[in-house]
């Protein structure tokens, strides 16, 4: 099976741009005057924070492969086995994305259930009727069997003689 890749989505790009106005901020405390070391100490930790978020969000990435799901978020990297994986679905983003893109677009966000962990990578926020987004959430589906196919023949317990 050739890997899927979810990678470059509008909505985290969009988010990205966050990060970037707390950096201005900073900047601005910074250049008034001469502010006291912990604020200069406090705007310079909050850039570099701003700088690896946006960096992270504009390299989140979901991949679809033969062992299960490779995840790369903001906070965290993860690996979910197709064994581990119970349930994805596709639902509206939660109110807070939606408030941070209001009026640029409705975002949708993808779940995935797992043993013991809920994951919402934000590499697959993405807008209505992303086909790459629906691919990749109808392969992973397929793959892990959250569609519950069920099976045509089972094997018999028993052995049976004829004679």
């Amino acid at each position: 099976m050739p890997e899927i890749v979810v990678t470059h989505r509008a909505v985290p790009r969009a988010l990205a741009i966050l990060p970037g106005l707390a950096v201005v901020a900073c900047v601005r405390v910074m250049t008034l005057g001469t502010p006291p070391i912990a604020v200069r100490l406090t705007a310079a930790a909050a850039i570099a924070l701003a700088c690896w978020t946006s960096y992270r969000l504009l390299t989140a990435s979901v991949t679809v492969g033969e062992t299960g799901v490779r995840v790369r978020g903001v906070l965290y990297d993860a690996e979910v086995p197709w064994a581990d994986l119970h349930t994805v679905t596709l639902e509206p983003a939660t109110g807070a994305v939606r408030f941070l893109l209001w009026g640029v677009m409705s975002p949708q966000t993808v779940t995935l259930v797992c043993q013991g962990r809920m994951l919402r990578p934000v590499g697959m926020l993405s807008g209505p009727d992303d086909e790459d987004v629906e691919r990749a959430v109808g392969a992973i589906r397929v793959r892990s069997g959250v569609w519950r196919v069920p099976v045509q023949r089972e094997p018999a317990d028993e052995t049976l003689s004829v004679g």
